[in-house]
């Protein structure tokens, strides 16, 4: 300890020595700091014979104020020196580069200079694009909105850039008076120039040579061989083109039998393709060079996602995807570009690991083209899908064969070809949002399809999965899309019916009593549904007596669950505390919300007092809720439930609140009432006077003037208490005991939730008496 204080001791003591010292050198206080240049704020002094002064070439020096002779001085040292480095010499920090120019005073320019001072400042800030063979290139795009939609005056104005380090591309956007506009400037190495390692601009000056030879230099032999064969070769001398060239390797599997031999056009013989039909080959290898192919140098600095290069072969194009994750890729056609932006004379190539085959037709018409693929043809068609693959997009088709129509269960695939099951959900669970191509498949990934859910992507020891299902021919190419074949029908829970997912879920008694009654069927037609659906465990809680009851009586039977099946569709955010929905039998249910803080981070929704334990199922036809118990429909109001007590087990609270003249309360409004039995009044009959307002009193206490479930009683911990606001402006105390048993004062809850259609009854088994209480 006295260890430490010691060393702040001498800390504090050194502290005010270097700020006396730099007081006296008039470093404090109201002196203006002399401007030199941007290195004032880093520069040091330094000391030595080595430092040559002489008189800098600076501008005019300001003025100094009092105190600042000594410090001018040092700053002409730290300044007045040369350099003679190259600037590949100096090091990365201000620190390095000044000990480097310390070593070399003298026979240097001042460093000030202009060349100097530009690569310095460029080394600092890294804007390589503003030094020499830079070239930049501006395009413009107008957006014009609806004329006959209102608009206010609304000025926007954004602008992003972006460095790849090859490549310095800003976006500058602008929207005004119902006019869009995109301004785009590309900064880039100017042809046969390209960049070197921290220089500034392009310095490097390329050995360019023709398309033909940069390609040999690629060792893309076969494809020099073929394009040879084909007679493209004057093409390629003549004009500007951007070649996508596969590697030898892609040309090997992508030809089964032998490859064209190339023998010039000018020979004494003719072009030999060593095939089964010569004429044929040639024209195909033709129309498959030409695919390859693109008019102009396209770089990858122009290269946009989605886009379509149209290639020599008219109606073949070259679709280009952009990829940042999992990995940042180029595909071309699906065709991963393994080295792009190989300079030539007269063009610019870059290297695929794939042949291109030509893209002339729709995801639609190969599917209609594919006869293993007829069955989901059929279905795409009663769908009303056809029309949408077809036309110009950007989708994924994930197409199960006829082989996994059939592997199917007999009667979800008769309802699928029938154009039942949800079916369009179904489909539009295989159609993804955006072209992926196999190879940005890297171990597990997930992707969104127009059904605006997501579809997991896998690929494991070199097979490739959907959800599961095996994609057994990949990269099928359309003009607007890519087609993947899968193995397997893909079924998610949003093609489900509610029904289906109440199976899924486990809800098998619920279905069972409605198939025994014959409301399934019926049920399944509907649509736009928010079923609350008893679990298995709400059952089991029946009386053999009630389920009995049920089993024999259809229309009891129909008439319970028709109070469970609720419209419009509703999720668990649009159910709100005080949120009713009507049901297709009428009585409407309504919801609660419960939170048991501080007693626990417990958060409870309620449906008619019903506890959600699932939530939010969707389906194609509506949403699904499990709740915890069966929801019965209210009879009447609070007072006419009490009087249709077939026990009788209320008369002397309703002879009571007929007394007082209570009975209208409990008709209108909303409000919870703890019912005591005619048992719990024997305790305190004759402790019941006759005064008619001590009565209504003692009546009020027990209601409470908000619908409080059983559900939203938590157990109590010290120091809090859970209180709420009888009539009678008393507060009731709320607990739960050891057993999770609801208690209100001292009386026991003996029967939960009785709901009436203005609130909710409990019964307790002791009356409640007002008193004082520190809870």
């Amino acid at each position: 300890m006295l260890c430490k204080v010691g060393f702040l001791a001498l800390l504090a003591l050194a502290l005010v020595c270097e700020c006396g010292a730099w007081k006296k050198r008039g470093r404090w206080g109201n002196r203006r700091r002399p401007a030199y240049g941007k290195f004032r704020d880093f520069a040091k002094p330094w000391h030595g014979e080595d430092v040559a002064e002489e008189k800098s070439g600076l501008e005019k020096e300001p003025k100094p104020t009092k105190g600042t002779e000594a410090t001018r001085e040092g700053f002409k040292k730290e300044f007045n020196f040369k350099l003679d480095l190259d600037f590949d010499d100096l090091a990365e920090s201000w620190k390095d580069i000044i000990d480097a120019g310390k070593k070399e005073l003298k026979g240097a320019k001042k460093w000030w200079d202009k060349d100097f001072f530009k690569q310095l400042m460029w080394k600092a800030s890294g804007s390589w694009w503003k030094g020499p063979n830079v070239c930049v290139s501006r395009s413009e795009s107008n957006e014009t909105t609806d004329d006959s939609e209102i608009t206010h005056h609304v000025s926007l104005q954004s602008s992003v850039c972006d460095d790849t380090g090859t490549t310095y591309t800003c976006t500058a956007r602008m929207s005004a008076y119902g006019l869009k506009k995109t301004f785009t400037t590309v900064h880039e190495c100017c042809h046969g120039f390209e960049r070197e390692k921290d220089k500034l601009g392009c310095t490097k000056e390329l050995d360019l040579v023709d398309l033909i030879a940069t390609a040999r230099r690629l060792e893309a032999t076969k494809f020099v061989q073929a394009v040879q064969s084909t007679g493209l070769t004057e093409t390629l001398y003549s004009s500007n083109v951007t070649m996508f060239v596969p590697t030898d390797e892609a040309f090997e599997k992508y030809f089964k039998t032998s490859l064209p031999v190339p023998v010039p056009r000018d020979s004494p013989g003719k072009s030999i393709l060593i095939t089964k039909d010569l004429e044929k080959m040639a024209n195909e290898m033709e129309v498959l060079m030409e695919s390859h192919l693109v008019e102009g140098r396209v770089k990858t600095s122009s290269f946009k996602d989605e886009q379509l290069l149209d290639t020599i072969y008219e109606p073949s194009k070259i679709r280009i995807n952009l990829y940042q994750r999992p990995e940042q890729i180029i595909t071309a056609n699906c065709a991963r570009v393994t080295s792009s932006d190989h300079q030539a004379t007269n063009g610019v190539i870059h290297v695929v690991d794939k042949v291109l085959k030509p893209t002339t037709l729709t995801v639609m018409d190969i599917v209609s083209k594919d006869s293993q693929l007829s069955s989901l043809k059929t279905v795409l068609g009663q769908a009303g899908l056809v029309k949408t693959l077809k036309q110009e997009g950007q989708y994924t088709l994930l197409a199960p064969t006829n082989a996994a129509f059939a592997k199917l269960a007999p009667e979800s695939r008769k309802k699928l070809m029938n154009g039942q099951n949800c079916l369009a959900n179904v489909l539009k669970y295989h159609i993804l949002s955006n072209v992926i191509c196999s190879a940005i498949i890297q171990g597990k990934i997930k992707t969104q399809n127009v059904l605006d859910t997501f579809v997991n992507l896998t690929r494991t020891e070199g097979k490739f999965f959907a959800d599961g299902a095996q994609i057994v021919a990949r990269d099928i190419m359309g003009t607007n899309g890519v087609v993947h074949i899968i193995d397997a029908v893909l079924i998610p829970q949003e093609a489900l019916s509610v029904w289906e997912i109440a199976e899924k879920e486990g809800a098998t008694k619920a279905l069972d009593l409605m198939n025994t009654a014959g409301l399934l069927t019926e049920f399944e037609k509907l649509d736009d549904v928010t079923l609350f659906l008893p679990t298995n465990n709400a059952f089991e809680k029946l009386p053999n007596s009630a389920m009995r009851a049920l089993l024999e009586s259809p229309r009891d039977a129909r008439e319970l669950f028709q109070y469970h099946i609720a419209t419009p569709k509703k999720q668990s955010k649009d159910l709100r505390k005080g949120t009713t929905i009507s049901t297709i039998l009428g009585p409407n249910i309504t919801m609660n919300e419960y939170i048991s803080v501080p007693f626990g981070l417990k958060y409870i929704q309620t449906a008619q007092c019903s506890g959600i334990v699932k939530k939010n199922l969707e389906g194609c036809n509506g949403v699904v809720h499990l709740v915890d118990q069966i929801l019965v429909p209210p009879v009447g109001d609070i007072l006419k439930t009490l009087k249709s007590d077939t026990y009788g087990n209320f008369s002397r609270l309703l002879t009571l609140l007929l007394t007082t003249g209570l009975d209208k309360e409990l008709q209108t409004g909303e409000l919870t009432l703890f019912a005591p039995t005619n048992q719990a009044f024997e305790y305190i009959y004759r402790e019941i006077g006759e005064d008619r307002d001590q009565l209504k009193a003692l009546l009020k206490h027990h209601m409470v003037q908000q619908r409080l479930c059983c559900a939203g009683i938590f157990r109590r911990h010290f120091p809090f208490g859970q209180t709420v606001k009888a009539m009678d402006r008393k507060f009731l105390s709320l607990n739960r005991n050891r057993y999770n048993v609801p208690t209100v004062g001292d009386a026991y809850i003996t029967s939960c939730d009785t709901m009436a259609t203005n609130g909710i009854i409990h019964v307790i088994d002791r009356v409640l008496t007002p008193r004082k209480s520190w809870v």
